[in-house]
């Protein structure tokens, strides 16, 4: 039909649904270029041939994004956005695709929200922007249960780099950064620190269920 009729668009459309058909997970790169024969003949009237044009920036795209070729995936999904407002949350939502298959969480939850600015009530928009935040949430490391924090100054409320914080009668021990900012994690059963500073008085304070010991140090 192509060679008889080539300005006929069902034919580029056939063999390029058929290809894909015989290469589902493009491994062979059978589709390809098929679906971009196609593209080419259908934007010669991208208003008529919309829907064509359409599938086959869905399909190039998609393809592009297996591949890790996600510039050339993005330009793809970009300009399936500028077919029509039909067209867009579909857009939309393979860019939320692809910023997901990059870990890069906070742009696919921009693109899900540009969906809810179209359609309010979009479902699959709404569970995914819930999903990424249990992700997130997910992957924040949990403080050890015995970990302590503080800052240590002298009177005048100066950091005091270089201060010791230590568990008496143990050997664990940490020192101040330039803030005057210790973290360590306490023994089991710890009763007592003892905070100090060359120049300066140590002092002793007791270990209760606090998590943050601050502490300010005399001359």
């Amino acid at each position: 039909m192509v060679a008889k009729y080539p300005d006929n668009l069902q034919g580029y459309l056939w063999m390029a649904n058929t290809a894909s058909a015989k290469d589902p997970d493009s491994e062979l790169g059978l589709a390809k270029p098929k679906f971009q024969a196609l593209l080419k003949q259908a934007s010669s009237d991208s208003v008529k041939y919309v829907k064509e044009i359409h599938d086959a920036l869905r399909y190039l795209g998609y393809e592009a994004l297996q591949a890790k070729r996600y510039d050339e995936a993005k330009a793809y999904y970009n300009r399936m956005m500028n077919l029509s407002p039909e067209y867009a949350t579909k857009a939309h939502s393979s860019l939320s695709t692809m910023y997901m298959t990059m870990g890069d969480y906070s742009k696919a939850v921009e693109e899900n929200n540009r969906i809810l600015a179209i359609e309010p009530g979009n479902e699959a928009a709404k569970s995914t922007i819930q999903y990424i935040s249990q992700l997130q949430k997910s992957a924040i490391p949990k403080a050890h249960p015995n970990e302590i924090t503080g800052v240590i100054s002298d009177s005048s409320g100066e950091p005091i780099p270089g201060a010791s914080v230590r568990v008496k009668d143990t050997a664990a021990e940490a020192w101040t950064n330039a803030r005057g900012e210790y973290k360590f994690v306490m023994p089991e059963a710890s009763d007592i620190l003892v905070i100090g500073a060359k120049g300066y008085k140590s002092i002793e304070v007791t270990v209760t269920k606090r998590r943050v010991y601050n502490a300010i140090l005399e001359k």
